[in-house]
């Protein structure tokens, strides 16, 4: 954390530091709704898989990639890898200089 102070300065304690909290608290507890239930994942996943329609000239770029029935079958587990994930990466932010 210090060093991430230390390169950033007044930039990360102000902006930085609570977004980089506020993004591991939102894939924590989606990890977690994940976990104690997929039927709650699902849900969740199917309101909030908004697709954002671009302008022509990224056109190229607006192609939709369902990976919803590759995970579907693995939502515990995945809820399982993005908390492991999550307190791993706050352990590195709080706890490795």
């Amino acid at each position: 954390m210090q060093l991430l102070k230390e390169l950033y300065g007044p930039l990360f304690e102000r902006a930085a530091e609570p977004a980089m909290w506020a993004f591991l608290a939102t894939v924590g507890l989606a990890g977690l709704i994940a976990l104690v239930s997929p039927r709650w994942f699902t849900q969740l996943s199917a309101r909030s898989n908004q697709w954002v329609d671009t302008s022509r000239a990224l056109a190229w770029l607006d192609k939709r990639i369902d990976v919803d029935p590759f995970l579907a079958p693995y939502t515990r587990w995945l809820g399982g890898a993005a908390l492991v994930s999550v307190s791993a990466l706050a352990y590195v932010v709080l706890h490795v200089h």
